[in-house]
């Protein structure tokens, strides 16, 4: 019994330490929770001083409107004024590709890609034709088991007149 006394009294001395530590984080917690309180009344206080002079305001947010509207206007002639030019240069491009298109050249161009599709077609199938007759005429399977035919019985006739 006795010695489980001095057990005891350490672990609520452990208990009672952890305690103190969570209070120690506690204690700080508040601190930086009320710093963050009074800065934020700080930064209310010159707020309201701003909204005190609503006449100001009210003159900062016409002449703010005043501005943009002015800006807006300006804008709106600028795009009008781009979309007509850009109206004007497709214009030129769809001139331009009608004339290419229609001209001596492009006829031409157009005939020569034809024959050459022409010629692809041909090449192609002349290719199959020979591949298919190489596949005909390939004898190399037939000579090699010939070969090996005629090794073999060589092979016999001479082991044959070995034991004669």
């Amino acid at each position: 019994v006795h010695l489980s006394f001095p057990f005891f009294q350490y672990s609520e001395l452990e208990e009672r330490k952890a305690e103190m530590d969570k209070i120690e984080n506690l204690d700080s917690k508040i601190a930086q929770e009320m710093e963050n309180l009074r800065q934020r009344e700080k930064q209310m206080k010159q707020e309201l001083e701003t909204f005190k002079d609503m006449e100001g305001l009210r003159s900062k947010m016409d002449q703010s409107k005043k501005t943009l509207s002015l800006r807006r206007e300006e804008l709106k002639v600028r795009l009008a004024a781009l979309n007509a030019e850009n109206d004007a240069v497709l214009i030129k491009l769809n001139n331009g590709k009608r004339k290419v298109a229609n001209g001596d050249s492009a006829v031409a161009i157009e005939q020569l890609e034809n024959k050459m599709r022409h010629y692809e077609q041909n090449i192609f199938h002349l290719q199959e034709y020979i591949q298919s007759k190489e596949a005909e005429g390939d004898y190399s399977l037939v000579l090699d088991e010939a070969s090996s035919l005629v090794a073999e019985i060589n092979d016999m006739l001479v082991s044959s007149y070995q034991q004669l």
